[in-house]
């Protein structure tokens, strides 16, 4: 009779925590489209659920973008499809529109790069595709740091092997590389995130009601906190960010592809990144971008992404630096 009661008590826990799981999930899934749950909160919960098509482990870059694959990403600020294509490597995917000639460029970034916020036809390495009037194509990931964009860069970029290699770097990359690098869990959300965990951890972030539970003592409930543990760590991470950026430089010159090295948000960087990109200046080329955010007004969504109007000054900058560079015959 004991063992009996047992067994019901525990067949009866067991339907309450699947009936609480699907209710996460289906409170998540649907909260975040109709925009009653904010991206930040939900958006890497939904790396899993419905990012889960998009999105899958990788060995060197933990994770990675499945080709010829489509997610709708919803935000407070905006809505748009990620679409991603096969650019013939089979096994990666990104958010580009496809080659049809000969690859002119290739941009190699984060979320910058592949323009989350817009829609691809007013993503900047479009508009710029658009104005040379040949191939660039874009390799930017979401979350990405400069070690992750430097594995791209040699292992997918440069195979493609372009006239030049547009390599952006952003003020989170230090942070992010000290995580990559160290495999460790970041303190604030992120893709990367569900990637580094292992054993019971990585089981466990599968459902929902855990993951949230845990990722809520885990991050601690200000975001204030989280941030400040973040941001502890970017000196640590200059010297990973400064050798992936000198291996991709090094592999471009050695094939002969023209390096150009895309600065953003470069106040905030560590000093001794600031210096390094200080003294490259001379043997680089190196496109700063500070004048533009500084002194542009309505060019980012609220979550820093840039709008459709920051996305088209990108792009007539990078035109005209290498215009006026004589880069471009």
């Amino acid at each position: 009779m004991k063992i009996r009661n047992i067994f019901f008590y525990f067949a009866l826990f067991f339907v309450f925590i699947l009936v609480l799981e699907v209710l996460f999930r289906a409170f998540f899934f649907f909260g975040h489209r109709s925009g009653f749950i904010s991206f930040f909160i939900s958006s890497y919960i939904l790396t899993e659920m419905g990012g889960g098509e998009v999105i899958t482990s990788d060995q060197k870059l933990l994770y990675k973008y499945l080709p010829n694959r489509s997610f709708v990403l919803k935000t407070d600020s905006y809505e748009h499809e990620i679409k991603t294509v096969d650019l013939g490597f089979g096994d990666i995917g990104f958010r580009d529109n496809g080659i049809s000639s000969e690859v002119f460029a290739v941009a190699v970034g984060d979320s910058i790069s592949a323009c989350i916020g817009v829609e691809y036809h007013h993503c900047w390495v479009k508009i710029l595709e658009d104005k040379i009037k040949s191939d660039v194509v874009n390799m930017g990931v979401g979350g990405y740091s400069t070690a992750q964009k430097s594995i791209v860069a040699q292992n997918y970029a440069l195979k493609l092997k372009p006239k030049f290699l547009l390599f952006e770097i952003n003020f989170s990359d230090p942070c992010d590389d000290f995580y990559f690098v160290n495999r460790k869990k970041l303190p604030i959300p992120h893709p990367l995130n569900n990637f580094v965990s292992s054993g019971l951890q990585r089981y466990l972030i599968t459902f929902t009601f855990a993951k949230l539970l845990f990722e809520t003592y885990y991050y601690g409930y200000t975001p204030q906190r989280r941030y400040r543990m973040y941001y502890s760590s970017c000196d640590s991470g200059v010297d990973f960010t400064v050798q992936s950026i000198e291996k991709v430089y090094s592999e471009s010159v050695k094939q002969g592809t023209d390096f150009v090295l895309l600065v953003f948000q470069e106040r905030f960087f560590p000093q001794k990144l600031r210096a390094y990109l200080t003294d490259k200046k001379n043997n680089m080329y190196i496109l700063d971008f500070s004048d533009l955010e500084e002194n542009a007004d309505g060019i980012y969504h609220a979550d820093g992404h840039f709008n459709v109007k920051g996305n088209t000054l990108v792009a007539e900058i990078i035109y005209n630096y290498l215009v006026s560079d004589r880069i471009l015959k």
